[in-house]
């Protein structure tokens, strides 16, 4: 349910905003989930985010795996700045 739940709230990418589309679940086979959107905690577990909506969204794969351990502010600080 939370993956329903974030993605209602989000349908791009808060890092690069690349488009998110959430696989059916028959399309979820092992080696797939690279591919799709990441849920990510904005500010990991282990440095001491916590385990809540607030502290989640989804990221496109590319991005979480780029951001890795880095707390919320330390990736925002690395992300190119977009004009729009």
């Amino acid at each position: 349910e939370l993956r329903w739940t974030l993605f209602a709230e989000r349908s791009r990418c808060p890092y690069c905003s690349s488009v998110l589309e959430l696989p059916a679940e028959e399309l979820l086979e092992p080696g797939a989930a690279l591919l799709w959107p990441h849920i990510d905690h904005m500010d990991p577990l282990a440095r001491g985010g916590e385990e809540s909506m607030r502290n989640a969204v989804y990221a496109c794969a590319k991005c979480n795996l780029a951001k890795g351990g880095r707390l919320f502010a330390e990736w925002l600080r690395l992300l190119p700045v977009v004009n729009q």
